[in-house]
């Protein structure tokens, strides 16, 4: 499940989490680490403009299994910033303030709470998303 939205009528809604192949390097030790990781695209209607908030792990997904049950935590740190996008109608912005909180509910299952504010061609644009992710199935489903 997910939200997002202005308090406007949301749309065709879908959520689409997606295998995402990432290499990372290390300049100073002169090394490269690259893994598999998780892609999260959020796309809809509202208002009869067509939006799309992406936004990428910056960890393997089993990293996620070492979050206590039941604590909130800033999911900031587990995201990879310079990934994350919001369009409207095919214009986007890729550097607006952005919170990110994840929970642990039970074993694979956790909710991860979004909240953003974006301008974009001189429009203001604010939401909340809330993903449920149960990790269990995609890593099962994506080896």
């Amino acid at each position: 499940m997910f939200k997002i939205g202005k308090l406007n009528k949301i749309e065709q809604e879908e959520l689409e989490i997606k295998k995402a192949h990432q290499i990372h390097f290390n300049y100073k030790e002169k090394k490269q680490d690259e893994y598999d990781t998780l892609e999260f695209n959020i796309k809809g209607n509202i208002d009869n403009n067509n939006y799309l908030y992406t936004f990428c792990l910056n960890c393997r997904p089993e990293k996620l299994l070492e979050i206590t049950d039941e604590k909130r935590v800033d999911f900031t740190d587990y995201i990879f910033h310079s990934e994350t996008f919001l369009y409207i109608n095919d214009k986007h912005d890729m550097d607006f303030p952005a919170k990110y909180s994840i929970i642990r509910l039970y074993k694979s299952k956790f909710v991860i709470n979004v909240h953003f504010y974006a301008e974009i061609d001189h429009k203001d644009y604010s939401g909340t998303l809330e993903i449920e992710l149960d990790l269990e199935d995609y890593i099962k489903n994506n080896k």
